[in-house]
């Protein structure tokens, strides 16, 4: 029988089923590839016979009806009829209904004084509660291809991120998922309560390695089919014996031994979710977890107390923004900019850019067609907008950036801020760029990302003789700057780069 359901977990809400409905439903699963839980907080979909959301809700916890995905059974059984993983959005209990909600700005929530603020209930501190590792739905993935891809030859996919397109979500994406746990793992030091033998996999391992995973990662983002075999795992670039090794344990099993391991790491998912503030990176989180001996956010805060306002509102700022909510926060800032000078343009960058439905923070590069580097215009203009911020307690604290050091000295300007908008309690991260309009796009280029694709533009223009940077092109032997055309827009960017044009919405390189 073929794997149609490719290692999915599927609950069963049991209302409306017999003992033997059960049985023959749960053997269909198994046949088919599927996994039959008992727990719907695990499940990747949840079948039903109920068809209406207040029937479900008696049966379902409510909360698991808005954040996973339900379906009416049918869908299992057009699945088996189609020998395939079919779309689960027609078959959605509540129907799914894709439009956009009309936004209006709510009305300020008022905590009562026998609890704390909004933005910090439950506020999960402990890595025991914090998932660190990113897990997409299955159906998702699959939901998101037509039934046949357009096939290339592995050998020729450019070996650059920045040639090559890559969508939000891939057809191999859980694959890469497990591959990630690992590089997350040798980004961030070896954990010594983990089994001796998997411990000894990754002795002495470096950056390097980390590296060498984000690129083999990167490349499987940009390959258009599903991997079936080891052999053509290993045509793809980067992907050597090793990492070969490792995706034939997943073709065969779902899943890498070593990954899922990890997962349950203490050690790692501590300096994680200590990662999650603002400033902490890989060395700081483990000289917090191992010398500081810091388990908890509030054990961070009190060896850092700068870093106390972030994890008193660490719930909100791990809320994800949805898609629709981004454009409002930039239109806030952009009508306050007005107010102080007028003229000034935006573009809103970052995941949103890329075509997240989802972003952990906004991206806004900001400039006037009239501001050029020697001017002082920006600086100014970003000063007095904290302050208006300020001014109307929208600005909860400034995480980082200034107008000083090398990139202020090339006109690029920069504030990391917190900041809740108008009759809201939630906090939002806010990166504020203003660029000279000369280089404008040039650092709408470089606030774009993704992370790799960004690498692999810098790697290529040092091929050039060439360095990119958010702040401008120049020439490496003497410094001069590569002039780029504004009228022309980002496309003008790519032309300099001698680089053929991607779409913001492909250059998803990361996982």
């Amino acid at each position: 029988m073929p794997n149609i359901l490719g290692y999915l977990k599927i609950y069963i809400i049991p209302t409306k089923y017999s003992p033997s409905d059960i049985r023959q439903l749960s053997a269909e699963l198994t046949i088919h590839g599927g996994q039959l839980i008992d727990h719907p907080e695990r499940a990747d979909i949840i079948l039903t016979r109920l068809m209406g959301r207040k029937r479900l809700a008696l049966a379902l916890d409510p909360t698991l009806i808005d954040s996973k995905i339900v379906v009416l059974d049918r869908w299992l059984a057009d699945c088996i009829a189609h020998e395939a993983l079919l779309d689960h959005r027609p078959y959605l209990v509540p129907p799914d209904h894709s439009s956009q909600p009309t936004h209006k700005w709510p009305r300020k929530q008022t905590a009562s004084p026998s609890t704390r603020p909004p933005n910090q209930h439950n506020n999960t501190r402990s890595p025991s509660d914090h998932n660190p590792f990113k897990t997409t739905s299955p159906a998702l993935i699959l939901a998101s291809f037509p039934a046949t891809e357009k096939s290339i030859e592995p050998s020729t996919l450019p070996r650059l991120a920045c040639c090559r397109k890559s969508p939000s979500i891939c057809i191999n994406q859980l694959l890469i998922e497990e591959l990630d746990v690992i590089r997350v793992w040798k980004e961030n030091g070896e954990d010594d309560t983990l089994e001796s033998d998997l411990n000894q996999a990754g002795k002495k391992d470096d950056e390097k390695h980390a590296l060498a995973y984000s690129r083999a990662c990167s490349a499987l983002k940009a390959y258009p089919t599903k991997i079936c075999s080891v052999s053509e795992a290993q045509v793809i670039p980067f992907i050597g014996p090793k990492i070969a090794l490792q995706i034939g344990e997943y073709l065969s099993t779902g899943q890498i031994k070593l990954s899922q391991t990890l997962r349950t790491s203490v050690r790692l998912r501590s300096i994680l979710l200590f990662q999650t503030l603002h400033g902490v990176g890989s060395r700081l989180s483990r000289e917090f977890y191992d010398i500081h001996d810091c388990r908890t956010l509030e054990d961070v805060a009190n060896a850092r107390p700068s870093l106390k306002v972030q994890v008193t509102y660490w719930s909100d700022l791990q809320t994800p923004i949805p898609r629709y909510e981004v454009p409002l926060i930039a239109k806030f800032l952009s009508d306050e900019l007005e107010m102080i000078s007028p003229g000034c343009i935006h573009t809103i960058c970052g995941s949103y850019r890329r075509g997240r439905e989802y972003s952990n923070d906004v991206d806004i590069v900001f400039t006037y067609p009239a501001m050029n580097r020697s001017s002082k215009v920006s600086s100014q203009v970003l000063d007095q907008l904290v302050d208006r911020l300020r001014t109307l307690s929208a600005l909860t604290d400034i995480l980082s950036g200034s107008s000083i050091g090398s990139n202020a000295l090339r006109g690029l300007h920069q504030r990391f801020i917190m900041m809740s908008l108008p009759r809201q309690t939630r906090q939002i991260r806010v990166d504020i760029i203003f660029a000279p309009y000369e280089i404008y796009w040039v650092c709408v280029v470089g606030w774009t990302g993704s992370t790799m694709f960004e690498r692999d533009i810098r790697k290529h223009a040092n091929g050039l003789n060439l360095k990119f940077a958010s702040h401008g092109i120049s020439r490496l032997s003497d410094g001069s700057e590569i002039a780029v055309s504004q009228e022309k827009g980002e496309p003008a960017v790519f032309e300099a780069l001698g680089l053929e044009w991607i779409e913001p919405t492909e250059r998803n390189a990361d996982v």
